[in-house]
């Protein structure tokens, strides 16, 4: 099983619903978000477009983050999702300078949202540890549990990452590369598509459907 995500260009819309079902399901702190919406402008008035791009961790088939991380902490779970170990991440950043797509995040402190701490922000404050790395991770203890019971990714909603199943315009894919029937085999199969950075050989498993 190879756990793999697309985003059509064609429908993605820049709305940010992902980054915020991201940052809500997953108890993201204040400050951290493991989506980055990438958004300028491109020509000259009156002929102006405005572009976006969506970018998170594209979960490499050749990680460097796995690779220069000196304690174990970051490795390559079920599924090829790169993950990290609080128990064993010491905040070194090492694995940020490797990274060659921005997608990790050093958790320094943590802040209620305004004012005095919530409910909410109390929740988060027991999830995380700080000094470690915060990264999407697929929503991995949501869709494991699903995928074990023999739900499809990227087809049942309890084996789908809530920034799939939020998505307006269903412009994210999700599913596993060794599956032929599985929807991201099927659109990558039908469409051309990149990946970011390819020259650096990290084989990333986020495609970027034309």
């Amino acid at each position: 099983m190879r756990l793999a995500m697309a985003l059509d260009l064609r429908r993605c819309i820049g709305c940010g619903t992902c980054v915020i079902a991201c940052k809500v399901n997953n108890l993201l702190p204040k400050g951290v978000r493991n989506i980055r919406l990438l958004d300028w402008e491109e020509g000259q008035y009156p002929f102006v477009k405005r572009r976006v791009l969506l970018v998170q961790c594209m979960h490499c088939e050749n990680p460097p983050c796995v690779t220069v991380c000196p304690t174990g902490a970051s490795y390559i779970d079920k599924g090829g999702v790169v993950r990290v170990d609080p128990n064993k991440c010491t905040g070194c950043k090492s694995c940020i300078m490797a990274c060659p797509y921005g997608a990790r995040t050093l958790l320094e402190k943590i802040e209620p949202y305004y004012g005095e701490p919530t409910p909410y922000d109390k929740l988060i404050e027991a999830k995380w540890t700080l000094n470690t790395i915060i990264k999407c991770d697929f929503c991995h203890d949501k869709i494991m549990p699903a995928i074990d019971k023999g739900m499809k990714p990227g087809v049942d909603p309890e084996a789908t990452p809530y920034c799939v199943l939020s998505c307006p315009t269903n412009a994210r894919i999700f599913g596993d590369l060794d599956d032929e029937e599985s929807p991201i085999v099927q659109a990558l199969r039908g469409r051309r598509y990149m990946v970011l950075r390819e020259e650096l050989g990290t084989q990333p498993k986020f495609f970027y459907l034309l």
